[in-house]
């Protein structure tokens, strides 16, 4: 005949259980310093965006890298983009020069040595972005996203995409991550900062008033 079970005995051998699991838990939680729980948050939070960002990205939308036959609608989208988003922010003069900089040609230079990603739907570029690496990491370049199609999550996926090409999360190949850097227009700074990016400093580029960005992995 079994023994009869003690149910007292069982609860508290459960609680014990519980108990021991919690603090292990703790342990592996609070155990590290406070350096790398800030760093574990981040990665996660970074891991949320990039998430999110493609979650919310309109439906239908296809993120694909540039070619050569995409830099008349590239540029077209960037000019359109520039006076429609910074106008306020810029003086006519100043805008004119920005404009200067991204016709076709110049997009069609951009595309042959960058690495360039544009969203389209249904054969429409709705944004763009780029990315040049070098010693000291990567830099985002060019990201812009069509008026009429901003707040859909477009931009946030490139940047997801492109901070993914980068490796600013560390490497597919398990290589370190590197800092990931920018020059962002006023208009954009809420933008970059809410993706974690801080100024580090603030400098004209043919007198165009420019922030430079940077997040750190």
């Amino acid at each position: 005949m079994p023994d009869p079970i003690n149910l007292n005995r069982f609860r508290k051998d459960r609680a014990r259980r519980d108990a021991r699991a919690q603090a292990d838990a703790n342990a592996a939680k609070f155990g590290r310093t406070r350096a790398e729980r800030e760093a574990e948050a981040l990665r996660a939070a970074r891991a949320e965006a990039l998430v999110a960002g493609h979650r919310r990205v309109a439906a239908g939308v296809a993120i694909r890298a540039a070619g050569p036959g995409d830099a008349p609608a590239v540029a077209a989208l960037i000019r359109t983009t520039i006076a429609a988003s910074n106008g306020p922010d810029y003086p006519p003069e100043i805008l004119a020069r920005i404009l200067a900089g991204f016709d076709d040609a110049a997009v069609a230079v951009q595309i042959a040595t960058r690495q360039v990603l544009v969203a389209e739907r249904g054969g429409e570029i709705l944004g763009t972005g780029a990315l040049v690496r070098d010693a000291g990491g990567a830099e985002i370049r060019s990201l812009f996203v069509a008026p009429a199609a901003q707040r859909g999550g477009i931009g946030r996926a490139l940047m997801a995409r492109l901070a993914e090409a980068a490796g600013a999360d560390g490497g597919a190949d398990g290589g370190p991550a590197v800092v990931l850097r920018l020059q962002s227009s006023l208009t954009a700074r809420g933008f970059y900062e809410r993706l974690g990016f801080v100024v580090t400093a603030t400098t004209e580029i043919a007198g165009e008033p420019v922030l430079r960005m940077e997040r750190r992995p």
